[in-house]
Protein backbone atom coordinates (compact mmCIF):
# COMPACT_ATOMS: atom_id res chain seq x y z
CA UNK A 1 0.00 0.00 0.00
CA UNK A 2 1.40 3.38 -0.89
CA UNK A 3 2.45 5.60 1.94
CA UNK A 4 -0.16 8.23 1.14
CA UNK A 5 -2.97 5.69 1.31
CA UNK A 6 -1.66 4.33 4.67
CA UNK A 7 -1.60 7.81 6.23
CA UNK A 8 -5.10 8.58 5.02
CA UNK A 9 -6.39 5.30 6.53
CA UNK A 10 -4.76 6.01 9.93
CA UNK A 11 -6.20 9.53 9.98
CA UNK A 12 -9.70 8.24 9.31
CA UNK A 13 -9.35 5.63 12.07
CA UNK A 14 -8.21 8.15 14.67
CA UNK A 15 -10.91 10.58 13.77
CA UNK A 16 -13.61 7.92 14.28
CA UNK A 17 -12.53 7.07 17.92
CA UNK A 18 -15.28 8.15 20.46
CA UNK A 19 -13.04 10.21 22.76
CA UNK A 20 -16.00 11.45 24.87
CA UNK A 21 -16.71 7.82 25.89
CA UNK A 22 -13.12 7.11 26.86
CA UNK A 23 -12.81 10.17 29.15
CA UNK A 24 -14.05 9.72 32.79
CA UNK A 25 -17.36 11.38 33.74
CA UNK A 26 -16.79 14.00 36.56
CA UNK A 27 -20.16 13.20 38.12
CA UNK A 28 -19.32 9.51 38.31
CA UNK A 29 -15.99 10.38 39.97
CA UNK A 30 -17.75 12.44 42.67
CA UNK A 31 -20.22 9.63 43.39
CA UNK A 32 -17.37 7.17 43.84
CA UNK A 33 -15.52 9.55 46.20
CA UNK A 34 -18.65 10.04 48.34
CA UNK A 35 -19.22 6.29 48.50
CA UNK A 36 -15.64 5.69 49.62
CA UNK A 37 -15.90 8.45 52.27
CA UNK A 38 -19.16 7.03 53.64
CA UNK A 39 -17.68 3.55 53.84
CA UNK A 40 -14.69 4.98 55.71
CA UNK A 41 -16.93 6.62 58.31
CA UNK A 42 -18.80 3.37 58.90
CA UNK A 43 -15.53 1.47 59.37
CA UNK A 44 -14.25 4.16 61.79
CA UNK A 45 -17.43 3.99 63.91
CA UNK A 46 -17.29 0.18 64.10
CA UNK A 47 -13.61 0.26 65.03
CA UNK A 48 -14.21 2.85 67.76
CA UNK A 49 -17.05 0.78 69.26
CA UNK A 50 -14.94 -2.35 69.29
CA UNK A 51 -12.03 -0.48 70.87
CA UNK A 52 -14.21 0.79 73.75
CA UNK A 53 -15.60 -2.68 74.43
CA UNK A 54 -12.27 -4.53 74.19
CA UNK A 55 -10.06 -1.94 75.91
CA UNK A 56 -12.11 -0.03 78.51
CA UNK A 57 -10.71 3.26 79.78
CA UNK A 58 -9.17 3.03 83.24
CA UNK A 59 -9.91 5.25 86.21
CA UNK A 60 -9.31 8.90 85.52
CA UNK A 61 -6.67 10.42 87.72
CA UNK A 62 -7.96 13.15 89.97
CA UNK A 63 -6.55 16.52 89.00
CA UNK A 64 -5.00 18.60 91.77
CA UNK A 65 -5.71 22.33 91.77
CA UNK A 66 -3.51 24.69 93.79
CA UNK A 67 -5.29 27.70 95.26
CA UNK A 68 -4.17 30.62 97.40
CA UNK A 69 -1.72 30.09 100.30
CA UNK A 70 -0.33 26.95 98.65
CA UNK A 71 -3.32 24.77 99.52
CA UNK A 72 -3.86 21.86 97.11
CA UNK A 73 -7.39 20.63 96.48
CA UNK A 74 -8.17 17.29 94.83
CA UNK A 75 -11.04 17.58 92.36
CA UNK A 76 -13.12 14.45 91.86
CA UNK A 77 -14.70 14.18 88.42
CA UNK A 78 -18.27 12.84 88.22
CA UNK A 79 -18.44 9.04 88.13
CA UNK A 80 -21.54 8.94 85.96
CA UNK A 81 -23.05 11.23 83.34
CA UNK A 82 -25.48 13.87 84.51
CA UNK A 83 -29.06 13.06 83.59
CA UNK A 84 -32.19 15.15 83.72
CA UNK A 85 -35.48 13.94 85.14
CA UNK A 86 -38.87 14.46 83.67
CA UNK A 87 -41.10 16.99 85.48
CA UNK A 88 -43.03 15.45 88.38
CA UNK A 89 -46.75 15.70 88.68
CA UNK A 90 -48.42 17.38 91.67
CA UNK A 91 -49.29 13.97 93.15
CA UNK A 92 -45.65 12.84 92.86
CA UNK A 93 -44.43 16.03 94.50
CA UNK A 94 -46.87 15.64 97.40
CA UNK A 95 -45.92 11.99 97.88
CA UNK A 96 -42.19 12.73 97.67
CA UNK A 97 -42.44 15.58 100.13
CA UNK A 98 -43.67 13.39 102.99
CA UNK A 99 -40.41 11.44 103.04
CA UNK A 100 -38.15 14.47 103.28
CA UNK A 101 -36.20 14.88 106.53
CA UNK A 102 -37.92 17.54 108.64
CA UNK A 103 -35.12 18.60 110.95
CA UNK A 104 -36.75 21.65 112.57
CA UNK A 105 -40.10 21.91 114.37
CA UNK A 106 -40.95 25.10 112.47
CA UNK A 107 -40.35 23.43 109.10
CA UNK A 108 -42.38 20.39 110.12
CA UNK A 109 -45.29 22.53 111.31
CA UNK A 110 -45.28 24.69 108.19
CA UNK A 111 -45.28 21.67 105.90
CA UNK A 112 -48.00 19.95 107.91
CA UNK A 113 -50.30 23.00 108.00
CA UNK A 114 -49.83 23.78 104.31
CA UNK A 115 -51.09 20.28 103.43
CA UNK A 116 -53.65 19.93 106.24
CA UNK A 117 -55.64 23.01 105.26
CA UNK A 118 -54.94 22.48 101.57
CA UNK A 119 -55.32 19.15 99.80
CA UNK A 120 -55.06 17.20 103.06
CA UNK A 121 -53.76 14.08 101.34
CA UNK A 122 -50.11 14.42 102.38
CA UNK A 123 -51.09 15.55 105.89
CA UNK A 124 -52.48 12.08 106.62
CA UNK A 125 -48.99 10.60 106.19
CA UNK A 126 -47.62 13.05 108.78
CA UNK A 127 -50.17 12.20 111.46
CA UNK A 128 -49.39 9.79 114.32
CA UNK A 129 -49.80 6.09 113.63
CA UNK A 130 -53.24 4.83 114.69
CA UNK A 131 -54.89 8.24 114.76
CA UNK A 132 -57.95 8.24 112.52
CA UNK A 133 -59.64 11.52 111.75
CA UNK A 134 -63.33 11.74 110.83
CA UNK A 135 -64.05 12.07 107.14
CA UNK A 136 -65.61 15.46 106.40
CA UNK A 137 -67.41 16.14 103.15
CA UNK A 138 -65.48 18.86 101.34
CA UNK A 139 -68.07 21.62 101.09
CA UNK A 140 -65.38 24.23 100.50
CA UNK A 141 -62.38 24.00 98.20
CA UNK A 142 -59.42 25.57 99.96
CA UNK A 143 -55.81 26.30 99.20
CA UNK A 144 -53.15 27.55 101.59
CA UNK A 145 -51.80 30.94 100.59
CA UNK A 146 -49.09 31.16 103.25
CA UNK A 147 -47.98 29.82 106.65
CA UNK A 148 -45.93 31.94 109.07
CA UNK A 149 -44.60 30.78 112.42
CA UNK A 150 -45.32 33.17 115.29
CA UNK A 151 -43.89 31.31 118.28
CA UNK A 152 -42.09 28.07 119.19
CA UNK A 153 -41.96 26.60 122.70
CA UNK A 154 -39.76 23.66 123.76
CA UNK A 155 -40.29 21.32 126.72
CA UNK A 156 -38.99 17.79 127.52
CA UNK A 157 -38.32 16.56 123.99
CA UNK A 158 -41.42 18.15 122.51
CA UNK A 159 -42.29 21.44 120.87
CA UNK A 160 -45.36 23.56 120.29
CA UNK A 161 -45.40 25.77 117.19
CA UNK A 162 -47.92 28.60 116.84
CA UNK A 163 -48.48 29.71 113.26
CA UNK A 164 -50.86 31.89 111.27
CA UNK A 165 -52.39 30.25 108.19
CA UNK A 166 -53.86 32.29 105.34
CA UNK A 167 -56.30 30.36 103.16
CA UNK A 168 -58.03 30.91 99.82
CA UNK A 169 -61.46 29.25 99.97
CA UNK A 170 -64.21 28.73 97.40
CA UNK A 171 -67.70 27.76 98.58
CA UNK A 172 -69.22 28.03 95.11
CA UNK A 173 -69.25 31.78 94.53
CA UNK A 174 -65.56 32.31 93.76
CA UNK A 175 -62.42 32.28 95.83
CA UNK A 176 -62.20 34.52 98.87
CA UNK A 177 -59.60 35.13 101.54
CA UNK A 178 -61.19 34.59 104.99
CA UNK A 179 -59.66 35.85 108.22
CA UNK A 180 -56.30 34.24 109.00
CA UNK A 181 -56.30 31.15 111.24
CA UNK A 182 -53.97 31.03 114.23
CA UNK A 183 -53.31 27.44 115.26
CA UNK A 184 -50.87 25.49 117.40
CA UNK A 185 -49.19 22.22 116.41
CA UNK A 186 -47.66 19.79 118.92
CA UNK A 187 -44.53 17.94 117.80
CA UNK A 188 -42.36 15.20 119.30
CA UNK A 189 -38.63 14.89 118.84
CA UNK A 190 -37.86 11.65 116.97
CA UNK A 191 -34.82 10.15 115.35
CA UNK A 192 -33.85 12.36 112.43
CA UNK A 193 -36.21 15.25 113.12
CA UNK A 194 -39.66 16.11 114.44
CA UNK A 195 -43.00 14.35 114.13
CA UNK A 196 -46.53 15.75 114.32
CA UNK A 197 -48.27 14.64 117.54
CA UNK A 198 -51.85 15.48 116.57
CA UNK A 199 -54.18 17.77 114.62
CA UNK A 200 -53.74 21.54 114.95
CA UNK A 201 -55.65 23.33 117.69
CA UNK A 202 -57.08 26.85 117.31
CA UNK A 203 -55.66 29.44 119.71
CA UNK A 204 -56.61 32.98 120.62
CA UNK A 205 -53.71 35.13 119.56
CA UNK A 206 -53.46 38.54 121.18
CA UNK A 207 -50.23 40.08 119.93
CA UNK A 208 -48.56 42.69 122.15
CA UNK A 209 -49.10 46.30 121.23
CA UNK A 210 -46.63 49.14 121.69
CA UNK A 211 -47.59 51.85 124.15
CA UNK A 212 -46.97 55.02 122.17
CA UNK A 213 -48.51 58.46 122.10
CA UNK A 214 -49.90 59.62 118.75
CA UNK A 215 -51.50 63.01 118.26
CA UNK A 216 -52.19 65.89 115.91
CA UNK A 217 -49.18 67.28 114.07
CA UNK A 218 -48.34 71.00 113.75
CA UNK A 219 -49.11 72.66 110.39
CA UNK A 220 -45.44 72.99 109.39
CA UNK A 221 -44.83 69.30 110.11
CA UNK A 222 -47.93 68.37 108.09
CA UNK A 223 -46.61 70.46 105.18
CA UNK A 224 -43.23 68.73 105.32
CA UNK A 225 -44.91 65.32 105.51
CA UNK A 226 -47.07 66.18 102.47
CA UNK A 227 -44.01 67.27 100.49
CA UNK A 228 -42.04 64.13 101.40
CA UNK A 229 -44.94 61.75 100.72
CA UNK A 230 -45.58 63.43 97.36
CA UNK A 231 -42.43 61.75 96.04
CA UNK A 232 -44.19 58.36 96.26
CA UNK A 233 -47.72 59.23 95.11
CA UNK A 234 -50.69 61.54 95.52
CA UNK A 235 -51.28 62.59 99.12
CA UNK A 236 -54.86 61.96 100.24
CA UNK A 237 -54.71 62.88 103.91
CA UNK A 238 -52.22 63.68 106.66
CA UNK A 239 -53.05 61.86 109.87
CA UNK A 240 -51.56 61.53 113.33
CA UNK A 241 -47.90 61.66 114.22
CA UNK A 242 -45.42 61.18 117.04
CA UNK A 243 -42.14 62.89 117.83
CA UNK A 244 -38.97 61.89 119.60
CA UNK A 245 -35.37 63.12 119.67
CA UNK A 246 -36.21 65.94 117.29
CA UNK A 247 -37.73 63.67 114.64
CA UNK A 248 -41.31 63.23 113.51
CA UNK A 249 -43.10 60.15 112.17
CA UNK A 250 -46.39 61.04 110.46
CA UNK A 251 -49.12 58.76 109.08
CA UNK A 252 -49.92 59.92 105.55
CA UNK A 253 -52.53 58.30 103.30
CA UNK A 254 -50.97 57.98 99.84
CA UNK A 255 -52.56 56.99 96.54
CA UNK A 256 -50.06 54.63 94.93
CA UNK A 257 -51.97 54.22 91.70
CA UNK A 258 -52.37 50.58 90.67
CA UNK A 259 -51.05 49.48 94.10
CA UNK A 260 -54.00 51.13 95.88
CA UNK A 261 -54.45 53.76 98.58
CA UNK A 262 -52.65 53.08 101.86
CA UNK A 263 -51.81 54.94 105.07
CA UNK A 264 -48.02 54.86 105.28
CA UNK A 265 -45.52 56.19 107.81
CA UNK A 266 -43.33 59.10 106.71
CA UNK A 267 -40.24 59.94 108.77
CA UNK A 268 -39.07 63.56 108.95
CA UNK A 269 -35.56 64.52 110.09
CA UNK A 270 -34.98 67.42 112.51
CA UNK A 271 -35.04 70.98 111.18
CA UNK A 272 -31.90 73.11 111.69
CA UNK A 273 -30.43 70.53 114.04
CA UNK A 274 -33.34 70.65 116.46
CA UNK A 275 -36.77 70.84 114.89
CA UNK A 276 -38.48 69.78 118.06
CA UNK A 277 -42.22 70.55 118.01
CA UNK A 278 -44.22 70.26 121.20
Amino acid sequence: MPDDDRQDSMQETFESIPWERLLADPRERRRKMMAVAGLGLVVLAVASSLARSLWPVGEVERPVVTVADGVSVSVTPPSSPVTTRAPLSEADLMAAGTSLPLASPEGTAEWFLSTYFGSGSAAVDLMPVGLELPVVEPGVASFVDSVHVLETRFEDGSAAVVAVVRILADSGDGYRRPDPLVVEVDLDAVEGGWAVAGPPRPVAWDPPRADQTWGEVPPDVAARATETAGEFGSVVEVGLGRSGEGRWSVVVTIDLGAAGVWPLLVDLPPVDGSGVHD
